[in-house]
């Protein structure tokens, strides 16, 4: 996946409606993640971004190879949800972040502010090993997911996403 410029970064907030924080405030960060249409189950093969003006208004834009969706090992086990594995939908989600503590060894990471309701997502419970996209029972997104954390997957290159992802 090729990695997107600034301006078409810019472009795609704008084609969506979504609110690009401009340099008017500096450290107001974009943080965006772009899914590859067809990717593959436990690859790191979306991207993750963050755009953002610095203090003396200098464009900042940083791209990093990553992953948007669960690793296999939550695709083949029900851990955590009785109703599945949350996968985010495509959507803006502004202040769900903090930073905090994540995982059992509590590295800094972004971890879902107290309160944050607004992600929607389906869920997969089929346990299959594939991504299958469910909705509720009422055909609507899931809005019940706790703990959604943006963080690395551990100290060095992982090959495969496996449990690092949920």
């Amino acid at each position: 996946m090729n990695k997107p410029t600034l301006q078409q970064i810019k472009d795609a907030y704008q084609r969506k409606g979504y609110t690009y924080f401009n340099g008017s405030i500096p450290y107001n960060l974009n943080l965006w993640g772009i899914r590859k249409q067809f990717g593959e189950i436990d690859h790191f093969d979306d991207l993750l971004g963050v755009s953002y003006s610095d203090e003396n208004g200098q464009e900042i834009i940083l791209i990093h190879k990553a992953t948007v969706d669960p690793g296999k090992f939550y695709l083949l086990n029900r851990l955590g949800n009785p109703k599945g594995t949350f996968i985010l939908a495509p959507g803006q989600y502004i202040s769900c972040w903090q930073t905090g503590l994540h995982g059992k060894s509590k590295y800094s990471a972004l971890v879902q502010r107290p309160g944050y309701k607004d992600f929607k997502g389906w869920r997969d419970d089929i346990l299959n090993g594939q991504i299958d996209r469910k909705l509720d029972g009422n055909g609507q997104f899931f809005r019940d997911v706790q703990g959604l954390n943006m963080h690395r997957s551990n100290t060095s290159f992982a090959a495969f996403v496996g449990e690092y992802s949920a």
